[in-house]
């Protein structure tokens, strides 16, 4: 195959995306037709235009002939895959964790790398958020449709080379043409590479103990904001080592609702002290007789929908208040906050794994303080939408929610000393929590519709309109005004539901 390529126009730690990028831009060809010539005998053998993901993998290159794609490239891509995901992953070898999920799924890229024709794998790692070449922030989605580029060989959201489908020029080399990709990046790679020793411990007594998702490189260079010590002799003394998998599982799920009920309580206290007439206005689905429900306080709305997708419950409004939590689990392992239960259960996992003689103190000490920290970010996303919430009378979809977990877990690491034979230090590095674009202090008293005294009265008086007592008013007697009430109340409650929970 005769094609236009140098081999000066791969740069060290340099991503399959960026090199196939700049190959189909200096050839003129198109994706598919690529993968189709070059592709195994299974990518080759596929009927139709349609090619699957699978086949379009970046990160192991499993859709590519490796003998074909060298001969073109002149370097074996493969080889420099494995190599340049090894090193960026050997300091993290303690986790148990498939190098794959160290790095992100979507394109993330620098402007000005990009610019010239340049993207890294330093980019795609997961705890890098800037580059490190020119240290600025990374991007990752187009800035024009604000739509997320699959780190794929994929035309999924991209038209021409480096160009997204909107027609946003990721970089254009229309003119420029490949001037730029000879760029030496040598140097500036090194001094990356630099950088990147900030994960390597030197001292084997040490352990870091996070989740890479929600962590950043900058989180080990910032000063520790607590320190734990724990006397392992004095402590293992108190724990029965002989207790049950399931006794220990039944402890971090009461640990857990303690926790919760905690932040809960703080919450009330403070930040909602002058609205329980508003929440119970609301989780009692009170109104006056004949008439609409009323307008829903923004504190109200906020505490209550945090509180139903933080534990996952199927209501908002009042059941049983006491009892919502619910029961430790018989099996296996559970947590009132199950929206994060997965990312505690990671740390549980790793912490035992790493940390295998880790007593129960210890580990509740770092599930805990995740917990709390996650549970008051949380809260604080839901008030940055409970005005137009509130307002509309209307919950984001899961999706979104799922983006306010995102925000709010902590960006947190926790390095584990072991100083002698007995004594461990639990050391933690945070990152503080950016909060949203309203927040409490745009958030004040005024904006609760229930602030007047005589206001406060009238809820009082009001009948609560709760969905079983409204079931039974129906059977005792089933008219038309009782009918239409259980049908009103119903597409209320309606506009409070997760879609997709």
């Amino acid at each position: 195959m005769n094609v236009v390529w140098r081999t000066e126009w791969i740069k060290p730690y340099e991503t399959p995306w960026s090199i196939l990028e700049k190959f189909i831009f200096a050839n003129g060809i198109e994706r598919n037709d690529l993968l189709r010539s070059i592709g195994i005998n299974e990518v080759q053998a596929l009927k139709g235009s349609v090619i699957g993901n699978k086949w379009k993998d970046l990160f192991n290159l499993s859709g590519f002939d490796n003998v074909k794609l060298s001969n073109i490239l002149g370097s074996n891509l493969v080889h420099m895959n494995n190599v340049n995901i090894s090193s960026l992953t050997l300091p993290f070898n303690n986790f148990r964790i498939p190098n794959k999920n160290w790095f992100n799924g979507h394109l993330r890229w620098c402007e000005r790398c990009i610019g010239d024709g340049y993207h890294s794998w330093f980019h795609q790692f997961t705890l890098i958020n800037k580059c490190l070449i020119h240290n600025t922030p990374l991007l990752d989605k187009c800035p024009s449709c604000q739509t997320q580029i699959p780190f794929l060989f994929s035309d999924n959201r991209l038209s021409s080379p480096f160009i997204c489908k909107c027609g946003y020029m990721l970089a254009d080399f229309t003119h420029r043409r490949w001037r730029e990709w000879d760029k030496n990046y040598d140097t500036l790679i090194h001094n990356a590479l630099e950088e990147l020793k900030v994960f390597k411990s030197k001292d084997l007594t040490e352990q870091w103990l996070f989740i890479p998702k929600y962590t950043d490189m900058e989180l080990f260079k910032v000063k520790p904001t607590t320190h734990f010590h724990c006397d392992r002799i004095s402590q293992m003394t108190k724990e029965n080592i002989s207790l049950r998998e399931q006794d220990k599982n039944t402890r971090i799920f009461m640990e857990n609702k303690s926790i919760f009920r905690s932040i809960e309580k703080y919450l009330l206290n403070n930040y909602l002290i002058g609205h329980r007439h508003c929440i119970n206005q609301l989780t009692e689905l009170k109104k006056e007789e004949g008439k609409e429900f009323p307008a829903i306080c923004p504190y109200a709305y906020a505490y209550i929908f945090w509180r139903k997708s933080s534990l996952s419950l199927n209501y908002f409004y009042r059941t049983n208040h006491r009892c919502d939590i619910g029961d430790p689990p018989r099996k296996g392992f559970e947590v009132p906050t199950k929206l994060i239960q997965e990312e505690l259960h990671t740390i549980l996992n790793e912490s035992v794994r790493q940390y295998s003689n880790a007593t129960e103190i210890e580990l509740n000490y770092i599930m805990n303080k995740i917990t709390a920290r996650f549970c008051l970010n949380f809260f604080h996303e839901w008030l940055n939408l409970a005005i137009e919430g509130s307002r509309n009378m209307t919950v984001p979809g899961w999706r979104q929610i799922v983006r306010m977990k995102d925000n709010s877990f902590p960006r947190i690491a926790f390095k584990i000393i072991n100083l002698d034979n007995h004594i461990n230090t639990i050391i933690c590095h945070e990152l503080p929590h950016k909060i949203g674009r309203i927040g409490l202090s745009n958030l004040s008293n005024s904006c609760c519709p229930n602030q007047s005294k005589k206001i406060r009265k009238k809820i009082r008086e009001m009948d609560s309109y709760l969905p079983l007592q409204n079931a039974i008013k129906l059977f005792e007697n089933p008219s038309v005004e009782n009918k239409n009430l259980l049908h009103y109340v119903d597409n209320y409650i309606s506009r409070f539901n997760f879609l997709n929970f």
